[in-house]
């Protein structure tokens, strides 16, 4: 499995790893945040 770490922030990045075939796994948030600032995508190769 291939992947990648998306940053919240730029949420129209989200459709285009979609479309590519990518899938979330989790959302996550960096320390010393009291949001979520990432998501961990992958994608079956």
């Amino acid at each position: 499995m291939q992947t990648i770490h998306l940053r919240a922030a730029i949420p129209q990045n989200m459709g285009y790893y979609q479309q590519l075939g990518y899938s979330i796994l989790y959302e996550a948030r960096h320390p010393g945040y009291d949001r979520m600032t990432y998501y961990q995508m992958g994608k079956n190769v």
